[in-house]
């Protein structure tokens, strides 16, 4: 999996992410276009979805989506062009490449913890 703290401008994604918000909006010529926010473990991307026939329909807010696109940079922040876009199955994913975590040893905080708790 390529994580969002790694992307960089033109890198191809062909990935599984959560979708934390969807919305559909307008362009300024007052054509539509889907904006998605994707997360991973590492962070969060907006992504944007401008040929709504590709699949945007599909899935909602907060189910995990496969998409494919190219990361761009627009206004000085990095977001992901998306070409294709579907809904995951269960499966295809693993929970647990999408929430954030510590950096930190789990274990070694963990026998800290129980130090803290036997002095107390």
């Amino acid at each position: 999996m390529k994580y969002i703290e790694t992307f960089r401008e033109g890198m191809h994604v062909s990935d599984v992410y959560l979708c934390k918000t969807k919305q559909i909006a307008l362009t300024k010529n007052g054509k539509e276009y889907g904006s998605v926010t994707l997360q991973d473990k590492t962070g969060t991307l907006d992504a944007k979805v401008w040929d709504l026939s590709n699949g945007i329909g599909h899935f909602e807010a907060m189910d995990y989506i496969y998409l494919q696109g190219q990361v761009t940079s627009f206004q000085g922040a990095l977001q992901l062009n998306v070409s294709r876009i579907r809904k995951c199955q269960e499966g295809e994913y693993d929970p647990k490449d999408y929430m954030p975590v510590s950096k930190k040893d789990i274990d070694t905080m963990y026998q800290e913890l129980l130090g803290i708790i036997k002095t107390v």
